[in-house]
């Protein structure tokens, strides 16, 4: 059972997803330094969107923009562990 801030964020990552992707499922998140990972699903697999803590896009893994190496690393290794934990399930 999730709580009511989970659902919350779930609600969010679902419409900043929508927003971005329109054809893509919203899979889960997963928090990380500075923010939180967004998975989605789409024709060409599982992707990400890593959001800062003010829900703004700071690298879509789509579109191939990143302020860091480092943070695609990081997001890409926490999107890994997205699918392994009970608090990110799907929404």
């Amino acid at each position: 059972m999730s709580s009511a801030a989970e659902t919350v964020l779930h609600q969010a990552f679902c419409r900043i997803v929508a927003e971005y992707h329109p054809f893509c499922e919203y899979i889960g998140y997963s928090e990380c330094d500075g923010g939180f990972v967004v998975g989605y699903r789409g024709s060409n697999g599982d992707k990400y969107l890593l959001l800062n803590t003010d829900l703004q896009v700071v690298e879509d893994q789509s579109f191939g923009f990143t302020r860091s190496a480092g943070v695609a690393a990081i997001a890409l290794g926490v999107l890994g562990a997205l699918f392994g934990v009970d608090s990110q399930q799907r929404y």
